[in-house]
């Protein structure tokens, strides 16, 4: 499940790990509709006897739509102790049962029925519509009608493989017939609690979120309902997008309209440090501003003049809306450029509505894994996943091609599902790694494997791993084995340790593949936050299947062009040598397949290591020294970020002179930009040089006495 964490960080989590109080996401306006039109499949049942011709609709028409929902609302199906097929309406409402006449007529050209008064009661208002045909009845069973009782209802399936336009329609008419309009919810109550399940996802499809609860009915208390409501801007939406047929409804609506809409419904949970970060950084922006001498100019607000509610955001006292976070960005867009405000964006593009967890119950019962066969991607829970049938085509391609001497392997699997299958492979250099210390921990060695390699190749005067291979093999000696990291799933790592897992591959993308360490990252969602600039930078060459929109296609090209794609494998290939992007038909394999492979691979290793009585040919020290790496603890990538900046020394002493210290300044005298000068301040704090930030105030220096006692010592000559 995609969850908020508490550090305003989002990702996956397992649903054995999810807890009471956790925000997890609920995707809405996927817009995942189906195209089935035509019905020219059903052919009645043969009947001797004299019986009702009727005609049958060849497609899904509106007509048929709203017929549909009228019968799912207050009709039903079934069959007489005399064999008597029956199809049967029941309504009070006057304009609702002429429409139902009007939809018989024009659909099947049925024009006599029965029209009786519903119960024994006289007082009842609801009339009962029968027909009595086997083929109407077999028609609409066709298209997914097949229960009488109102507890086992469902959507039909002709419905669900519909269209945007006939699913609209079919929810209009089961709201106008069951739904009710009151001062603040939209309700829809029904005993199918299949229904209204099927009701409360396709709502969803439309970016209309509801919420499910059971219901006690005066004078039914033994039988048990459901109640579907719908709040606030959902409401509103529902009445835009779906709305009623009867002008009645529409009435009522008029007086809900008028009431202002309960932003709380719809908040953004655990973004508070990121507001307070974003305003700190507006502040020190506006600070600049000043310092520089620039004349302060009326309308230039700074953020404890916005609105009063941004501070109580800021500090955690309230949670903003998806109205409140517009807001906030629009005020911020002054510094749209900064990683806060990228970051809050993004998460306002998204429009995930945040569902907290109140209540986890245990419960037992068979579960079903689905899978598209060909498919690069499917759909489950509201979510597009990909997965990784190209990345398995890509391991058994090399495997098939390469002995464990001449190619070795590092896989990470954040997921934990996918590369399994590949534990005992002779390939791997270690187990498979699921854990995100063990990966920054391998990303560490495989820096440290390349320096080492570099050393190797100046020793033999070698330009790449190709010519040292080749100069060793002439000296009778081991060549040096191609190593590939391929990671499942990046934005798992990038949200639990981002800065260290980018440093990594940034640091290995920009000199590996000289001494044959090669990178293969995946990632199924295409944003900025996973794909960072410097991972893009670093990364050339690039495949991308077929993704939800222009945005992703130009996160991962540059350019549009993947939303296009058909899917089952269709994918685009850029890189550094070619100027435009290659359409290429992925492989198609299957886990089966996939086993097979592993299997009878191991079964050949096995056997050559009994013939060889020994297991120089399989094993190496490389796998050793991993081994070692990946055991240490809360370590931290040293590569790209955290090295000594060679300013450091200089800005120490700027500081130090000045006593006092701040981004403006270094920036002044050292002549560098923002983030070198905000980076350079982070440090000196680091090490107590300097004080904690306050504001647009200069930072306090600590260490001023200690540098003039130096200073005085070296002029006196002193050791």
């Amino acid at each position: 499940l995609w969850v908020m964490n508490e550090d305003g960080s989002q990702g996956w989590k397992a649903a054995s790990l999810i807890k009471k109080g956790d925000y997890v996401a609920i995707s809405r306006g996927p817009a995942l509709f189906g195209n089935k039109i035509y019905l020219s499949n059903f052919e009645p049942s043969k009947i001797k006897a004299y019986h009702r011709k009727i005609s049958f609709p060849q497609r899904m028409t509106p007509q048929l739509a709203e017929f549909l929902g009228l019968l799912t609302a207050d009709g039903g199906l079934s069959v007489e102790k005399g064999g008597t097929h029956r199809v049967v309406y029941t309504q009070a409402n006057c304009y609702l049962l002429a429409l139902y006449k009007k939809y018989l007529k024009e659909l099947f050209g049925i024009t006599q029925f029965i029209e009786k008064r519903s119960g024994s009661n006289p007082k009842n208002r609801a009339f009962d519509i029968v027909i009595g045909s086997k083929h109407l009845k077999e028609f609409l069973a066709y298209l997914g009608m097949d229960s009488s009782k109102s507890p086992q209802k469902e959507i039909p399936r002709a419905i669900r493989e519909a269209s945007k336009e006939i699913v609209t329609l079919y929810l209009r008419t089961i709201f106008d017939n069951d739904g009710h309009v009151g001062k603040d919810p939209i309700e829809f109550s029904i005993s199918s609690k299949k229904l209204i399940s099927q009701v409360h996802f396709m709502l969803l499809n439309f970016g209309i979120v509801s919420s499910l609860s059971s219901k006690k009915v005066k004078n039914y208390a033994q039988n048990d309902y459901y109640r579907l409501s719908i709040f606030g801007e959902d409401a509103r939406k529902f009445i835009q997008e779906i709305g009623f047929i009867r002008k009645e409804k529409y009435n009522k609506v008029e007086e809900f309209l008028k009431l202002s809409p309960n932003p709380n419904l719809d908040i953004i949970p655990h973004i508070s440090s990121l507001l307070k970060r974003m305003g700190q950084r507006y502040l020190h922006r506006f600070a600049l501003l000043t310092n520089r001498g620039w004349k302060y100019q009326l309308g230039i607000l700074i953020p404890k003049h916005a609105f009063t509610s941004l501070k109580s955001y800021n500090s955690g006292e309230r949670t903003p809306s998806y109205q409140a976070l517009t807001r906030i960005l629009n005020f911020y867009q002054s510094i749209s450029k900064e990683p806060e405000y990228q970051k809050l964006n993004e998460i306002s593009k998204r429009n995930f509505y945040w569902d907290k967890v109140e209540k986890i119950d245990r419960t037992s019962g068979v579960g079903y894994d689905f899978f598209v066969p060909g498919s690069d991607s499917f759909v489950g829970n509201g979510f597009v996943n990909h997965n990784t049938i190209f990345l398995n085509s890509l391991i058994l391609s090399l495997i098939y091609r390469n002995s464990p001497e001449i190619l070795r392997f590092i896989l990470i699997d954040p997921k934990r599902v996918e590369f399994p299958v590949y534990q005992g492979l002779p390939h791997l250099l270690c187990p498979v790694i699921f854990d995100a210390q063990k990966t920054i921990n391998s990303l560490k060695w495989l820096v440290s494997e390349m320096e080492r390699r570099f050393y190797l190749l100046s020793e033999a005067k070698a330009r790449d791993i190709a010519s040292y291979n080749e100069i060793s093999l002439g000296n009778g000696e081991e060549p040096m084995p191609y190593i590939i990291l391929i990671i499942d799933e990046l934005a798992d790592l990038m949200a639990a340790r981002g800065r260290e897992v980018e440093a990594g591959i940034v640091r290995l993308a920009q000199m590996a593949r000289a001494v044959g360490i090669h990178l293969v990252v995946a990632t199924q969602r295409p944003s900025v936050e996973v794909i960072t600039g410097l991972i893009k930078a670093n990364i050339t060459s690039r495949i991308t299947f077929q993704v939800a929109s222009q945005v992703d296609s130009r996160t991962v090209l540059d350019m549009a062009g993947a939303e296009k794609l058909l899917g089952l494998g269709d994918l685009l290939f850029v890189s550094a040598e070619i100027v435009k992007p290659r359409r290429i038909q992925g492989a198609f394999i299957s886990e089966k397949e996939v086993k097979r492979v592993v299997n009878w691979i191991k079964a050949q290793s096995a056997k050559l290591k009994v013939e060889s009585l020994g297991e120089e040919i399989l094993e190496n020290k490389l796998a050793e020294d991993l081994e070692k790496t990946l055991e240490e603890r809360e370590t931290e990538f040293e590569g790209f970020y955290t090295g000594e900046d060679p300013l450091y020394e200089e800005a120490k002493r700027v500081g130090i002179e000045a006593k006092k210290a701040s981004a403006s300044l270094l920036q002044r005298r050292l002549r560098i930009g923002y983030a070198r000068a905000a980076r350079l301040i982070d440090m000196l704090e680091e090490r107590g040089i300097v004080g904690p930030g306050e504001g647009a105030k200069p930072r306090e220096v600590y260490i001023d006495t200690q540098i003039n006692t130096d200073r005085n010592t070296d002029q006196h000559g002193s050791v």
